[in-house]
């Protein structure tokens, strides 16, 4: 079982599409974050780094007692939102996809699913869905990869299955921007 805050940043690097090229990738942001003095994508020196600052804001948000509308969309007055419609961003949408992830209602404050960040999420996972820091013997990929060996027999060190797994992920990652 996950904490309320890992279960809605897994949600959210999934929604920011987080793969190998990626600008989310490339800039060690999971979360998109935007840097607040030049409008532009933040950069971190490493995934770990960035992965923090987006559980940072989600406690934050979760602290200020939004709902996933407010926490996406933000509050007239006061929060801007995490992904406005201001900025071209589709904010229910957005919600819609972290909550069916995470399993919550989009109206509930988050506040009042979490008391602290080590409240759970029945089923959720306590690691981001996909770690692609590049530090493999430190991460649930490598497990994840001698699971995947030992279920179908591929042998994922070959160079050919890494350019069909890449043609796989760049196929999904389309299908999935095509459909925002």
């Amino acid at each position: 079982m996950a904490d309320l805050t890992t279960s809605i940043a897994t949600a959210i690097q999934t929604q920011e599409g987080w793969y190998p090229g990626s600008a989310t990738y490339n800039n060690n942001n999971p979360g998109a974050l935007m840097n607040p003095a030049t409008g532009t994508l933040q950069s971190y020196p490493d995934y770990q780094t960035g992965w923090n600052a987006l559980l940072n804001q989600v406690n934050l948000n979760i602290s200020r007692g939004l709902n996933l509308n407010e926490f996406f969309g933000g509050v007239a007055g006061g929060y801007p939102g995490y992904a406005p419609a201001a900025a071209g961003n589709d904010p229910m949408t957005y919600a819609n996809n972290v909550a069916a992830a995470v399993g919550i209602d989009t109206t509930t404050p988050l506040n009042q699913l979490s008391s602290s960040s080590n409240s759970t999420i029945p089923g959720a996972s306590t690691q981001p869905l996909v770690d692609l820091s590049g530090d493999a013997a430190s991460t649930p990929t490598s497990a994840i990869m001698s699971q995947l060996e030992n279920s179908t027999g591929i042998d994922l060190t070959d160079p050919t299955t890494d350019l069909i797994l890449l043609a796989v992920a760049g196929a999904a990652a389309f299908m999935f921007a095509a459909s925002r």
